[in-house]
């Protein structure tokens, strides 16, 4: 059953620290309709979809109470506050999957953390140098153009990054097959698919409820909006309560600059979740689109009571500021949320059209430009990320996508 399925995938995820994976679960199953939900399962059913030690999975965890488990409780403990290389030192030697999972994962982490420790520490070299580096990527991005693609070295380092590609993602194929309730590994296999749907439809994915939540959320990517909003129609009669399927409805009208319909849903979602700050951002595009300046307020001062200092509200506040052509505070508030997260995509283009704006036309150049490094695929929706685009920013728009 769905439910049992879910409820053990919240568990397993919890135990290796892949927290992502396992609210997305948890919220999934507060999602399944009432039905399905209440349904009442056979107690022997019911003992075989709890008995952990019957799955593969759990049978990879060491004993409770052995030396390797008080190992685990404690490294988790040192994970869970993030201290990553007190749970690797800890877990060093030691034989269940579990353990091992779990002292690779913190290990990545760890580094992950440093490469961002690391570019915050050149934040300031890099201010004094801002005038030089502008030159230097302009002087970049001419040679680029004019790169010769049959040069043996640039086919090299294509052939390499394929064969990385190919081969990451043939792990994570085999990856959802071993366990389907993994949405991070989906998310991670469609982050490196090729951007073709017909391509993906040929990899051979288990035939899971999982690949059809995969296939909406990649088809979305790829702005083939209608097609993705036709599986949510499907799943949406199993997971009738579920709000990330309500805000994937959302953003897909918003993609199709159906902004009525997609403002209405917003409201739906804030109204189920008043908390709620995850993709609410794109609310506040809509909003601004719109042209709903109090509204647009009301939701800037609601942001900033849940949580001031994250991405989200700093872009919703942004937006605020840009409507009322406050465009340097706009451009503090998305610089804010780039700080928080250098890699939040919404940020990169958001403040690029302000830059425009003010006629610096380089610095939204390059602002596209960390966009397009951080997800290629986000050209396919530039253009249209807000409606009222000038045709200084069309020409610009132009100008990258050649």
């Amino acid at each position: 059953m769905i439910k049992f399925e879910l409820i053990k995938s919240i568990n397993d995820l919890n135990q290796r620290g892949l927290l992502l994976g396992s609210k997305w679960s948890s919220e999934q199953l507060n999602g399944l309709s009432p039905k399905i939900l209440n349904q009442v399962c056979d107690p022997e059913e019911e003992k075989k979809q709890f008995d952990f030690n019957s799955n593969n999975i759990e049978s990879s965890s060491p004993p409770i109470g052995s030396n390797e488990h008080l190992k685990y409780l404690l490294a988790k403990s040192y994970f869970d506050l993030k201290e990553y290389r007190r749970c690797y030192d800890v877990l060093v030697n030691c034989k269940y999957q579990l353990n091992i999972f779990l002292r690779s994962y913190s290990l990545f982490l760890a580094l992950e953390k440093r490469k961002e420790e690391d570019i915050i520490e050149q934040q300031n070299q890099k201010q004094q140098q801002q005038a030089q580096q502008q030159q230097a990527q302009q002087q970049a991005q001419q040679q680029a153009q004019g790169q010769d693609l049959t040069n043996p070295d640039n086919k090299n380092s294509t052939n390499n990054n394929n064969n990385k590609f190919n081969n990451a993602r043939q792990v994570l194929i085999e990856s959802v097959h071993k366990y389907p309730c993994n949405w991070s590994a989906w998310c991670d296999l469609a982050t490196i698919c090729s951007d073709s749907a017909d391509i993906v439809m040929q990899l051979s994915l288990p035939n899971h409820f999982m690949k059809d939540f995969f296939l909406a959320h990649f088809k979305l990517e790829l702005q083939q909006n209608n097609e993705s909003l036709q599986i949510y129609q499907s799943l949406v009669k199993t997971f009738s309560n579920s709000t990330y399927i309500l805000a994937q409805t959302a953003i897909a009208n918003y993609n199709l600059r159906a902004y009525d319909v997609g403002e209405e849903i917003f409201e739906r979602l804030i109204e189920l979740e008043p908390s709620r700050l995850e993709n609410i951002d794109i609310y506040s595009n809509i909003l601004y689109v719109r042209d709903k300046k109090a509204s647009l307020s009301m939701l800037a001062h609601k942001a900033m009571k849940i949580e001031k200092y994250c991405p989200e509200t700093c872009c919703i506040i942004g937006n605020y500021y840009s409507l009322k052509l406050e465009h340097d505070k706009a451009i503090m508030y998305f610089q804010r949320a780039l700080n928080l997260n250098d890699r939040y995509l919404s940020a990169w283009t958001l403040i690029g059209h302000e830059f425009l704006e003010i006629k610096n036309v380089s610095a939204a150049i390059n602002a596209y430009r960390k966009a397009v490094d951080i997800n290629p695929r986000v050209l396919q929706s530039l253009v249209w990320s807000r409606s009222n685009l000038s045709t200084i920013k069309t020409t610009t728009l132009l100008f990258i996508l050649l």
